[in-house]
């Protein structure tokens, strides 16, 4: 299995790189969740990887998967984006808070380990195929 990775990190360098930036990101993430040590951001991290994780596989389905969803991720893409745009101005007076934990904080850490569960899924899933298998 080892031997594997190395040989897909060696041969796909936008693989590595990608994953290498995943992971000082998430890294960065893990050292705020435990300068700030709050439950509920955990919680709502765990809620955002739970979400974006899913989301990569619909951006990235293989194959097999395109036939099943295809329709169907187009429109919870168009969903999700109506309703994201939809709260912009509930995340600017969020914004505006000053308190330490507000809620601001906690979407922030949502969507930050949901876009980076989402990214990275994708990523893998897109560039990982690249590679013959052996």
């Amino acid at each position: 299995m080892l031997s594997k990775l190395w040989a897909l990190a060696r041969d796909n360098w936008k693989l590595t790189f990608s994953l290498s930036i995943a992971f000082i990101i998430g890294c960065v993430l893990v050292a705020l969740l435990a300068a700030w040590r709050d439950g509920d951001m955990v919680l709502c991290s765990l809620l955002g990887i739970l979400i974006g994780w899913p989301a990569g596989i619909l951006l990235a389905p293989y194959e097999e998967e395109q036939k099943k969803f295809g329709k169907w991720s187009k429109s919870l893409a168009g969903l999700l984006a109506g309703l994201s745009l939809g709260k912009l101005d509930t995340a600017f007076k969020l914004a505006s808070q000053s308190t330490p934990h507000s809620l601001f904080r906690m979407v922030s850490m949502a969507f930050s380990w949901l876009m980076l569960s989402a990214i990275t899924v994708f990523v893998v899933r897109t560039y990982s195929d690249s590679v013959e298998p052996e």
